[in-house]
């Protein structure tokens, strides 16, 4: 898997000088501290950005620790499922 591109093998760990793996919520973390107020999602005319992604993923993650879920347990997000008007 070595070699994709510097950034990707970056974002992997894969490349040497990579100090720490990049892990998923390190990598929210950093594009929070650059871009926080830039849009992360839109969906339906809402927009959230990098911040207040950030934050529901904090809550959500304090919600699973609460739950006593543990690193390694497996979760899953269901949403509701919206209805088209036809």
């Amino acid at each position: 898997m070595a070699g994709l591109s510097q950034p990707v093998d970056l974002a992997l760990g894969l490349a040497p000088e990579a100090p720490e793996r990049l892990t998923l919520p390190r990598f929210l973390e950093d594009v929070v501290e650059r871009h926080a107020s830039r849009i992360a999602l839109r969906f339906e005319g809402a927009d959230q950005s990098y911040a207040e992604l950030a934050e529901e993923v904090r809550r959500l993650a304090a919600a699973l620790y609460a739950a006593g879920i543990e690193v390694g347990d497996r979760v899953a997000r269901a949403t509701h499922a919206k209805v088209l008007e036809e």
